[in-house]
């Protein structure tokens, strides 16, 4: 299970589910200044896979709202994008998380940006540098 900090350097662990619900909302918020009705519901949608078909929804919405209120416990950006990349970090050294999972968060992230029909420069940018660290090339 994932370790992270919080500001008065106090243990937090988060499942990976809550991690990737923090993940795909810094990102779509971040990079384009937004977080749309289109987005959030797309992104819902991506991280009940990462709890299983069978996940009870009460149990979901607890993992959303988890990793929402962590996303706001800040409101710099750049202590968000930090925990994003951090959580990449992470995941790049879990042995279950191998090449097609990472292929298909890369894939997530970009169907999360279309959400709003627009994919901006910030959101490419991010989803290259999330690519990079797990060694995923990606073409425009």
């Amino acid at each position: 299970m994932p370790l992270f900090y919080s500001r008065d350097m106090e243990q937090i662990k988060f499942t990976w589910q809550q991690c990737f619900a923090y993940m795909y909302a810094a990102f779509a918020q971040i990079t384009d200044g937004g977080l749309s009705p289109e987005e959030m519901k797309n992104i819902k949608q991506k991280v009940r896979r990462w709890g299983g078909d069978q996940q009870e929804f009460d149990r979901f919405c607890n993992v959303m709202q988890d990793a929402m209120t962590w996303f706001n416990q800040t409101t710099d950006n750049k202590v968000r994008m930090e925990t994003l990349e951090t959580i990449a970090l992470q995941l790049a050294h879990e042995e279950w998380f191998g090449v097609e999972n990472r292929h298909l968060v890369i894939s997530d992230l970009i169907n999360i940006a279309m959400a709003d029909n627009c994919f901006h420069d910030a959101e490419k940018e991010w989803v290259s540098r999330i690519a990079g660290v797990w060694g995923v090339d990606v073409e425009w």
